[in-house]
């Protein structure tokens, strides 16, 4: 999906603002799901739905992309932050995510720091995207409390995107953000206790090691297939 976003939808205005259309949202839900191959391009997939479901699938995970503990600790740490400090400290706390949680994060955010840098065509500034992922990153509680916690949080992820090579880039590379040049391993991640199928890309200092505690228990004979599918195009996955 972000790959089809990032070819196709970059100049889309309101992209990610706009919701597409609740059943055209399911309906991709649910064959993606399936292990069915969509041409997003082919079958002219709305951009709007498809933008729609990738916050769906943030908002819908479990336990959020960051967990608790380190949310905890960026709320605790968020007041103390300045201009000079505030990336370090951020890419420090990031780092203690489990492997599979902060490598995503960074991939979205390179991403969204790429639609930022189109904003005068979609009109969806890093402040603007903030607005809209910050809920589907950072999972609160209900109440003033949480409203409170995710006024703060949103203000994390536009300084995520704002500064992405001071969070996720090494000290010694300030190249532009790419993963390695040699092909990137893929991973197909089944969110446990969820239907959810999660693509993740990887590059050195995060190998398979990395995701064995979050590999799923037990799956069904339709996810049994689906890995077998892609097993057979070369694709690696949690077993």
């Amino acid at each position: 999906m972000v790959e089809h976003l990032r070819e196709h939808g970059m100049k889309q205005e309101g992209l990610f603002r706009v919701n597409g259309n609740v059943r055209a949202v399911e309906t991709l839900k649910q064959r993606l799901e399936s292990g069915e191959e969509v041409d997003f391009l082919s079958e002219a997939v709305d951009t709007c739905a498809v933008a729609s479901l990738l916050k769906q699938y943030f908002r819908d995970l479990p336990e959020g992309l960051v967990d608790s503990t380190v949310q905890l600790a960026v709320l605790h740490r968020h007041q103390e932050f300045t201009d000079e400090g505030s990336c370090s400290d951020l890419r420090e706390l990031l780092q203690q995510l489990p492997c599979v949680h902060y490598t995503v994060l960074r991939y979205l955010c390179q991403f969204l720091t790429q639609v930022d840098q189109n904003h005068k065509d979609n009109r969806m500034t890093a402040l603007n995207l903030a607005t809209v992922f910050g809920p589907n990153v950072f999972h609160v509680s209900s109440g003033f409390e949480g409203m409170k916690e995710q006024n703060i949080l949103n203000k994390v992820m536009a300084k995520l995107i704002q500064n992405y090579s001071s969070v996720f880039e090494r000290q010694t590379d300030r190249t532009p953000a790419v993963f390695p040049a040699e092909p990137p391993n893929l991973i197909i991640v089944k969110v446990t206790g969820d239907s959810s199928i999660l693509p993740v890309t990887f590059g050195p200092g995060c190998t398979q090691q990395c995701f064995r505690e979050h590999r799923p228990p037990d799956r069904d004979l339709q996810w049994n297939a689906y890995c077998h599918a892609k097993e057979k195009e070369g694709v690696q996955l949690l077993n």
